[in-house]
């Protein structure tokens, strides 16, 4: 799992993969309906925390410049997918903050911890202080806009 998405490049995107929402939406005469499907929403706090955390490990661990890279940023996604909140650690830090889903005070709490180990872990690695500096300026953003105490 860990090791393979550290290596390739197809891993890592099957496992981003895994954590992104389908919506489907349903028109009726009074209401909208959206509806995620399956992605992180539908996740058990505990594996969106094995999931953050598996991501800032490969963020530091991870075999190429490019998978690193991903496993930060996420992958790039087509217009119909830009606001599925699929994506690299970065994307965890901003998940679910405008709703009042109950679990997504988790996954940002998650990506918090996650971001600031993997800050802690590239401390004094000179080759790879702009991946530092980015998580870094990301933690500090995140700071200034949660509104949930718990985070």
């Amino acid at each position: 799992g860990t090791d393979a998405a550290k290596s390739s490049m197809p891993c890592l995107q099957t496992l981003l993969g895994l954590a992104e929402e389908h919506v489907q939406t349903g028109d009726s005469a009074h209401r909208k309906e959206v509806e995620s499907t399956h992605g992180l929403c539908t996740w058990p706090w505990q594996l969106v925390h094995i999931y953050s955390t598996t991501l800032a490990e490969i963020c530091l661990h991870g075999h190429h410049t490019d998978i690193q890279k991903t496993a930060l940023v996420g992958r790039h996604q087509s217009a119909e997918q830009k606001d599925s909140g699929a994506g690299g650690l970065l994307s965890l830090l901003k998940y679910g903050a405008l709703s009042i889903s109950p679990g997504a005070w988790c996954t940002r709490y998650s990506a918090v911890h996650a971001a600031v180990k993997l800050c802690r872990g590239l401390q004094g690695d000179v080759a790879r202080e702009g991946l530092r500096n980015a998580l870094w300026r990301a933690l500090r953003e995140q700071l200034s806009t949660e509104t949930d105490p718990r985070v």
